[in-house]
């Protein structure tokens, strides 16, 4: 059990660049579904900080559901079907 755990959060570690990057794109795009500041941002990065792995995937799991609903203007500013499969593994 103890392995599964240390993969698990080093690949919450792993993610972090991911979803700054993530991050900038919601604040750039008008209009979105949600404000950018209810996309879950702030919850993910605190359930990483925490290093609970069984808390922070579900709240991963809502902001990348906050990113399907919104995907049509993600290209608009550069995000793109390339870049939206790095976050297949999580889903």
């Amino acid at each position: 059990m103890k392995a599964v755990n240390v993969q698990l959060r080093q690949s919450m570690e792993e993610l972090k660049p991911l979803l700054n990057r993530l991050e900038g794109y919601a604040l750039r795009i008008r209009p979105l579904t949600v404000a950018s500041e209810d996309f879950g941002f702030k919850a993910v990065r605190r359930e990483s900080m925490r290093q609970v792995p069984k808390t922070y995937w579900p709240t991963l799991k809502v902001l990348l559901q906050h990113v399907n609903t919104n995907f049509a203007a993600y290209p608009s500013k550069g995000y793109s079907e390339e870049a939206r499969y790095l976050w297949l593994p999580c889903r």
